[in-house]
């Protein structure tokens, strides 16, 4: 989901409160995402590959001294979507007058916006894990590779309008010599770049050369 749809969506929801600006609900929403490729490798091969896509919505309802918070799933369907918030919205506003009044409840009124993208280069894991292969040919090599998108925003009825985004990958693993000898190694960031990736390797290989003297 864009920023531009969770805060669409969020403008949606607070069209709904019931109540005056002062006496009214308060109502702020939590966007958490994630679009992740994850794949696993023994003696140098793809053993397992796997992928994470999924996206979650939290609301918090507030009138006078009281709140409730709930939480559903979303589909990237905005018409479905829209749905389901409201469908949490209006279970959250039933349970509302049954929760007892928070003396610690605190949260800011002042309309505040923000946004911070991390620029990112990641390659696609097929690619990366090719080269990675290819590289390491003769290795006994172990490892995790886990990369993508994670973001997160807020949004509320009083004006709160926030997002961040930022991708990264990281590629975690050890080359083993024989018995418990190994050699560990890893390469992680936001810029993809094969050349640092076969440096770590030949760095692997001279270790392993050193750790297989008598």
């Amino acid at each position: 989901m864009s920023a531009e749809g969770f805060f669409q969506l969020a403008d949606r929801l607070c069209e709904g409160l019931q109540g005056g600006t002062r006496s009214g609900e308060v109502l702020f929403c939590s966007l958490h995402g994630e679009a992740s490729d994850f794949v696993r490798l023994n003696q140098g091969r793809i053993r397992q590959a796997g992928a994470v896509h999924r996206q979650s919505l939290d609301l918090t309802l507030i009138r006078g001294r009281r709140q409730v918070t709930g939480s559903c799933d979303l589909s990237g369907d905005p018409k479905l979507d829209l749905v389901r918030a409201s469908d949490l919205l209006g279970r959250l506003r039933e349970r509302l007058p049954q929760v007892p009044e928070d003396p610690y409840l605190n949260y800011s009124e002042v309309p505040s916006t923000g946004e911070h993208v991390t620029a990112a280069r990641l390659p696609v894991a097929a690619e990366a894990l090719g080269e990675l292969v290819s590289a390491a040919e003769g290795l006994d090599l172990v490892g995790i590779w886990a990369s993508g998108d994670i973001y997160h925003g807020l949004a509320s009825s009083l004006g709160h309008r926030h997002w961040h985004a930022g991708a990264s990958f990281n590629l975690d693993w050890s080359c083993y010599l024989g018995g418990d000898k190994a050699v560990k190694a890893a390469y992680a960031g936001t810029h993809w770049d094969t050349a640092v990736l076969r440096e770590r390797l030949a760095e692997v290989r001279r270790a392993l050369a050193v750790m297989a003297r008598p």
